[in-house]
């Protein structure tokens, strides 16, 4: 017959317990340092996003100060081609903003309106036939920049490939860079 007491009891521990226990602190261990560094890299993937994506959050606006003169609306909006009538009146506009500044004399009228995004036409008509009570004011625009020099601002587009690029020039990256030390270019926050 075999001695009962000459086992251990339930609340001694045996080296087989000790080493389950030893096992499942290195498990729990294993377990721990798995999720910091899962936890590790998911801060270092969020933190190369974001240093690396947040110029996506603004973009580059050109502000112009442009007089709605009644003739000239009317005559946009009388014209087959609206968008290119209202298209004159920005770059009329911003050439003299320009001559104000003293700046951009050496660029010819297709290289000042290049500067700004082909959408700036419609924006301006839209505002005018919203608001008809302007008309015969001067109202002061943000209208982006086209996507080069938006580009540029964000250091994707260098000189190198606006002199071989025919959307933009090294003399409208020259000016740009004149106009944002006068305070005509910016980056805009924009969602």
């Amino acid at each position: 017959m075999t001695d009962a007491t000459s086992h251990t009891s339930l609340l001694g521990h045996t080296d087989r317990v000790k080493r389950r226990h030893a096992a499942e602190r290195r498990f729990r261990a294993y377990g721990l340092t798995a999720i910091l560094i899962g936890l590790a890299m998911l801060v270092f993937l969020v933190w190369t996003i974001i240093g690396s994506g947040w110029n996506a959050f603004f973009q580059t606006r050109i502000s112009v100060a442009v007089p709605l003169i009644a003739e000239e609306i009317e005559a946009a909006e009388k014209g087959f081609l609206k968008t290119a009538a209202y298209r004159k009146i920005i770059s009329a506009a911003l050439r003299a903003d320009l001559n104000q500044a003293g700046l951009g004399a050496d660029l010819d009228d297709k290289a000042l309106v290049g500067l700004i995004s082909r959408r700036a036409p419609a924006e301006l008509r839209d505002y005018v036939r919203n608001n008809p009570d302007v008309i015969g004011q001067t109202v002061e625009f943000d209208f982006l920049a086209q996507s080069f020099i938006d580009g540029y601002f964000k250091a994707r587009v260098d000189r190198d490939i606006a002199a071989r690029s025919k959307n933009v020039s090294v003399a409208q990256l020259d000016l740009v860079d004149q106009m944002r030390a006068a305070g005509l270019v910016r980056k805009a926050f924009n969602l």
